[in-house]
C-alpha cells in the first residue's frame, strides 16, 4: 500500500503548516507543520510507504522508536480522516 497526495489541489506555505485549496475552490484545508511535512512527502513522490514516512518523521522530529508507532497510527488515521487530500494505492 502507498499514498499519494491528490493532484488538483492547490497549495500556499503559511507561518503555521500549509493552506490548501480545491480547484473548485469551494474547500480549503489548514494543514499544521507534521500534516504539512506527510503533504510534502506526499507531493514530491510518486509512491509513498509507510517506511518512507517513518524514515521522514525519524528525520524531522525527535521521536523514540517506543513511540513511532502511535505517531504512524497518528498519520494514517489523518489521511484515512481526509479522503479529499490523499489517497491510498495498492501495492
Amino acid at each position: 500500500m502507498y499514498i499519494t497526495a491528490k493532484k488538483e489541489l492547490f497549495n500556499k506555505k503559511t507561518e503555521d503548516g500549509l493552506a490548501i485549496l480545491s480547484q473548485d475552490e469551494e474547500k480549503m484545508f489548514i494543514l499544521n507543520k507534521t500534516a504539512s511535512m506527510l503533504w510534502d512527502l506526499c507531493q514530491s513522490k510518486a509512491r509513498v510507504g509507510i517506511d518512507d514516512i517513518t524514515s521522514e518523521i525519524k528525520k524531522q522530529y525527535s521521536v523514540r522508536d517506543e513511540d513511532l508507532r502511535d505517531c504512524i497510527d497518528e498519520i494514517m488515521f489523518l489521511i484515512k480522516k481526509n479522503p479529499e487530500l490523499f489517497e491510498f494505492h495498492k501495492n
